[in-house]
């Protein structure tokens, strides 16, 4: 298998039956780094999946044409995945172009058009909370979450702004990258680092992030000339944008450094003393519980109440914390 993204594909081919009583947690990276890698990842999974939604993918032993197999549905939702790893290049490019060829008060309209498109979609999740879905609510708690929204909403749009730079050089670099890998070379389609193993290695520092975020320093500096020497007078509107782009790396390291409560959690002797009885209450029951009956692995529970009992079977649970 060449296909770094398997999930949208097994789905359009396997689909899948409805669970209402299954949650999916997913644990977001906590670091810049690591959520930008995955998402390198996640646009090259997408663009591998060209041949299949062009249409030309190997079909071998005589099997139907990949134009009959791929429903529909499942090629307009490829499509759609491939059309957001253009939304920053597309709109890094919309705004140089109207920096460079519009006067300032045009260029200013044509900017607050461009931004709406990053406010808006982090402001939907906020105006659908405005109808209260709990009858009988506080009024000044409802408004409190709303305003908690609403601050969550400002501050995921400063940051997709700060860091719009930086994407445009990330999907760029994955679009280009696996379409030579694809089409010309054919090695390293399977490239893929673990997130958890990402997460392992230590936090970058400002030198790190400069460095592996200068392609949008770059694209910044161009911006800006390009709107100074060859515009018309439209550079005003174009330096706080730049000016953000040009600080993103300090953005970056900022927001990728725990907070100092987490990184100073210090527990209380009593807390300390209650972890250590829970642990060694929780490793007792394996020490006295698990052996030869069960040929050594941990049951799935002991039943102290109407009567003890040891139930003679065990789980995926058990044997992963054993």
């Amino acid at each position: 298998s060449t296909l770094l993204s398997h999930d949208l594909f097994e789905g359009t081919f396997a689909r899948a039956g409805f669970a209402s009583d299954v949650e999916v947690v997913e644990e977001f990276p906590s670091r810049y780094d690591v959520s930008a890698q995955r998402h390198h990842r996640w646009a090259r999974g997408d663009w591998q999946l060209l041949p299949w939604i062009l249409g030309f993918a190997d079909s071998r032993d005589g099997a139907p044409s990949v134009k009959d197999e791929l429903p529909q549905i499942g090629r307009w939702k490829m499509i759609d995945n491939l059309r957001r790893t253009f939304s920053a290049p597309t709109a890094v490019a919309a705004l140089a172009l109207g920096w460079w060829a519009l006067p300032i008060y045009p260029a200013l309209v044509w900017t607050s058009f461009v931004l709406a498109t990053i406010v808006v979609p982090s402001l939907i999740p906020v105006i659908s909370a405005i109808p209260s879905r709990h009858p009988g609510a506080q009024i000044s708690a409802h408004l409190r979450a709303l305003g908690g929204d609403l601050g969550l909403a400002a501050v995921l749009t400063a940051l997709n702004v700060t860091f719009l730079a930086d994407q445009t050089r990330l999907m760029s670099d994955a679009i280009l990258r696996t379409l030579w890998r694809l089409f010309v070379s054919r090695r390293h389609l399977l490239e893929w680092v673990p997130a958890a193993q990402t997460l392992v290695r230590p936090c970058l520092g400002l030198t790190g992030f400069i460095v592996r975020m200068s392609g949008a320093i770059y694209i910044a500096v161009a911006a800006f000339l390009f709107a100074l020497l060859f515009g018309r007078g439209a550079w005003p509107v174009a330096a706080p944008f730049v000016g953000l782009w040009l600080v993103s790396p300090a953005v970056a390291r900022a927001v990728s450094v725990p907070r100092g409560l987490e990184r100073r959690a210090n527990a209380s002797a009593a807390d300390v003393l209650a972890l250590r009885r829970t642990a060694r209450r929780t490793w007792r029951f394996f020490e006295v519980l698990v052996g030869a009956v069960d040929n050594w692995l941990p049951p799935d529970n002991f039943q102290e109440d109407p009567a003890p009992e040891v139930a003679h079977r065990t789980s995926p649970t058990n044997l992963g914390l054993y």
